[in-house]
């Protein structure tokens, strides 16, 4: 699998835009509304069928609070491709969320995409509304405080 800076977010929100998350995240600087490749994955690495992931992205860091966590923030998009299919659907991932270097915990509070590869636990890519956090490159460890929006696996299935 793949997994690449695509802003993520990612962020993901839109900050996995910003930030490219396999239930873990490779951390921002988005390009500018370009369009970049944030998941290249076989069949049973994030989906049963081989999937392409695609977001563009403007997001950036837009504040650092006292306490050192990073705001990221801006419009982005990601479209989800069935490469077996060639079924594919957009969605906003636009955040905001925020990222602490100090423990390398992403928290997201707005429109946000996540994966999680085989990798790491059970597969899943999902858009969710709402809040949801973990640390990155480890399985989600905090209630969602929100809800999936999609599950994309069974969407482009």
């Amino acid at each position: 699998m793949m997994l690449r800076r695509a802003f993520w977010i990612g962020l993901f929100s839109g900050l996995m835009m910003a930030l490219s998350v396999g239930s873990g995240v490779a951390l921002p600087n988005p390009p500018g509304g370009q369009t970049s490749t944030f998941i290249d994955a076989a069949a049973g690495e994030v989906c049963t069928f081989p999937v392409l992931v695609e977001t563009t992205a403007a997001q950036n860091v837009r504040a650092t609070l006292p306490n050192g966590l990073l705001v990221i923030t801006g419009p982005a998009t990601a479209t989800a491709t069935n490469k077996a299919t060639g079924e594919s659907r957009s969605y906003n991932i636009s955040g905001p969320g925020k990222f602490d270097p100090a423990t390398n915990r992403l928290t997201l509070a707005g429109q946000s995409l996540i994966v999680q590869p085989s990798s790491v636990g059970s597969p899943f890519l999902i858009t969710t509304s709402g809040r949801v956090g973990f640390v990155l490159n480890q399985p989600i460890d905090q209630p969602l405080r929100g809800h999936i929006s999609h599950d994309i696996c069974a969407e482009l299935s």
